[in-house]
Order: C-alpha cells, then sequence, then structure tokens
C-alpha cells in the first residue's frame, strides 16, 4: 500500500496542498476554512491511514514536543522517583521526556546531541552539565531549568532546596533527640556545601572545640570514619549523602557486623531501604512529585510561547524517618 503524503490527502478532498496542511495542523478555523472542507480533509486523512511526519510537523508548528533531562545516574530513589513524576506530567500535556545519561567521557557529545534537537526545555542535575549548555557551541533556543542553584547564571529556572536547609533540619531533629554530640561525613572531592553549611550551623554555632568531621576519599573508608567518630562519643552522624550512608550499612552487613549502638544516623536525601534498617535513620528529601508539578509549569509555558521571566523556586526538605 502507497504511503499515504499531503499530496494524495489534498487530491481525495479536491482542495490545495496548503489547505489541507493548514487543516492537518490544527489551523482550520484560524484561517476560516470551511467546516465541511476540513471534514472532507480529515476524512481523506483517515482513509489512508495519515500519519504526519515527525520532522515536518515541529518544522511546521515550532515544537518539538520533547523535554530532555540530563544526569549522570538515575540509581538513586529520588531521581528514579522524579522521572516517574515527571514523565507522567509531562505526557499530560502531550510532550516526551528524553532523559540522557552522561559521564566523564560522553558529556559533550551526549548534551551536543540533545541541544541540537531542540527540545522545549532542557534539565540539569548538576552544575557541570550547566556550564557545558552554556560553553556549547551550539546556540540552545529552549528553556534551562536547573535542580541545583545556579548563582552567577542568568536566564536559568531554579527548583531547588537550598542545602543549609538540609543541614538545619537534620541539626534541629538531633538535638530534640538530645544527641547533641553530633558527626559529619563527607567526601574530600564534593563541593563542601554542606561541611560548610554544618561547620557555620553547629561547630561554630555552639562553638564546638571537637573535631567531628570526617572527609573519606574513597567509599573503603567510610566504616572506619564511622568508627572514629564513635570514639570521640558522637551520638549522631549526618552523612553528606544518602549514597554515604547506603555504602556504610552495605559494608556493615557484608562484614556481619552491627550498626553504631545508641547513635542516630542521618542523610541528605532519602533511600527506601532507610526505613528497614536496624539503626534509627532519619533523612531529607524534597517531593518529587511537586518538582514535577513545578517543572511541568514552565515546560507548559515554554510550549505556549509565553512571556515569562525565569523563576527561582526554593522548596522546604522533608524529614523522612524510621524511628518514633
Amino acid at each position: 500500500m502507497k504511503r499515504a503524503s499531503l499530496k494524495s490527502i489534498a487530491a481525495e478532498a479536491g482542495v490545495a496542498k496548503t489547505t489541507a496542511s493548514l487543516v492537518l495542523n490544527n489551523k482550520g478555523d484560524q484561517y476560516q476554512i470551511n467546516k465541511e472542507t476540513q471534514k472532507r480533509i480529515l476524512n481523506a486523512a483517515k482513509n489512508q491511514n495519515y500519519n504526519p511526519s515527525y520532522l515536518a510537523k515541529t518544522l511546521s508548528s515550532g515544537n518539538t514536543g520533547t523535554i530532555g533531562i540530563i544526569c549522570e545516574r538515575i540509581n538513586s530513589w529520588y531521581l528514579s522517583n522524579l522521572l516517574h513524576h515527571l514523565s507522567l506530567e509531562l505526557n499530560s500535556i502531550s510532550l516526551l521526556l528524553i532523559p540522557c545519561i552522561t559521564n566523564q567521557t560522553n558529556r559533550v557529545t551526549i548534551i551536543e546531541e540533545l541541544i541540537q534537537r531542540q527540545p522545549e526545555a532542557i534539565i540539569v542535575t548538576n552544575n557541570l552539565d550547566l556550564q557545558y549548555i552554556k560553553k556549547s557551541s551550539i546556540p540552545y533556543y529552549g528553556t534551562v531549568i536547573s535542580l541545583v542553584e545556579t548563582p552567577g547564571i542568568n536566564k536559568v529556572n531554579n527548583i531547588y532546596s537550598k542545602i543549609e536547609s538540609h543541614i538545619n533540619i537534620l541539626l534541629h531533629e538531633s538535638i530534640r533527640l538530645s544527641k547533641k554530640a553530633i558527626g559529619f561525613i563527607g567526601e574530600t572531592d564534593s563541593d563542601n556545601r554542606a561541611l560548610d553549611a554544618y561547620l557555620k550551623s553547629y561547630i561554630d554555632r555552639f562553638e564546638i572545640k571537637t573535631d567531628y568531621t570526617e572527609l573519606i576519599k574513597t567509599d573503603n573508608n567510610i566504616a572506619d570514619a564511622v568508627l572514629t567518630l564513635q570514639n570521640k562519643n558522637v551520638n549522631a552522624i549526618i552523612f553528606e549523602s544518602n549514597r554515604l550512608l547506603t555504602i556504610y550499612l552495605n559494608k556493615i552487613k557484608k562484614r556481619g557486623l552491627k550498626v553504631v549502638q545508641n547513635v542516630h544516623l542521618f542523610s541528605i536525601g532519602y533511600n527506601p531501604r532507610f526505613y528497614h534498617s536496624e539503626a534509627p535513620i532519619g533523612s531529607t528529601s524534597i517531593s518529587a512529585e511537586e518538582v514535577a508539578k513545578r517543572i511541568t509549569k514552565i515546560a507548559e509555558s515554554r510550549k505556549r510561547r509565553e512571556e515569562y521571566e525565569p523563576t527561582d523556586i526554593t522548596l522546604t526538605p522533608l524529614l523522612i524517618k524510621n524511628y518514633s
């Protein structure tokens, strides 16, 4: 069977190709095309099982109907949860989500290939990918949405929670539980924003003289870092990320060891496994569903080509805990 085309539909309906094109692109009423003529064109398209070329549709409308999201991994609970809610929200307004996974070797290639497709918006989950978009030799005409703080970068929509908010919630919870010797475990190659917030809100504020911080170079050092803090009699430990706390729980399980006794463990970021841990664990997370709704609202404005100023939305983290 011969593939249907704009020419064959116009011929069957007895109209010009331009008229058929306007009707098939939902512009019949806009150009005051007779209702009966529109009906003949649509019936002809139906008879011929016409499916418009995606490329042609994109060129004529100026919309690609897609949203890209760039991330280094999607094996975190939060990110996979966000992708789930985001995909549903975007589908409700006829937008398709395109996840792109980057690493040190393919970052530039992946980002430039995504920019070439000119999605309605590109969502970034770290500042490094954002910098690559801004420096790309290929101009991007869509909307950039960042899920991390982007100080000093204009024309970017920010949807994030301040790291200071996470630290303050965890410190407040520790003190509420009378856990006043609070340690911190982070990574030496991180951006140190969580560490800076911990030092300012806890060490400096309460004039703590003991060094309760442990920065590890590799994941293999994490159990030793916990032991070091335990020997300093801490009764609460804040992990810089849920990844670090998850690694610690995995290591002690493999070694057949018990978690530290009488010490509450806290992390920035949640993992469902924490809920079933023997150790009392608290963690902070922002609502993936709320973030998805905020992104969709921005994407919808972009899709409609509405004029708007880039937004800066800060969300309050939630405390999730496995103890009463």
